[in-house]
């Protein structure tokens, strides 16, 4: 079965619910009896999962990730009006180094 279709079956929802159909909040206790109740096939997922949800440490070249904000909104902004060289003018000549 896939994993995320086990996850949305009646038998992990079963423990949620009232009588009168109210969901009850997850606590971490119902989150861990849930987790023993699911097949070894699809621990590697949940693991997967579960990593993905934690927060993660800010990394040593987050320092760069305002600059590629600023270039992934500014990339293509002079599409409609390119940058173009100008004229250079005319330089004097001058005598050549010995």
């Amino acid at each position: 079965m896939n994993p995320i279709k086990f996850l949305e079956t009646r038998d992990f929802l079963e423990n949620r619910e009232t009588a009168d159909n109210r969901r009850l909040p997850i606590i971490r206790e119902l989150l861990k009896k849930e987790m023993d109740a699911i097949p070894d096939g699809y621990l590697e997922v949940l693991y997967k999962i579960v990593k993905a949800l934690q927060p993660q440490p800010k990394a040593a070249n987050d320092d760069l990730s305002e600059w590629r904000v600023f270039v992934s909104e500014t990339y293509g902004s002079l599409a409609d009006d390119p940058i173009e060289r100008g004229e250079q003018g005319t330089y004097e000549i001058r005598e050549a180094f010995e």
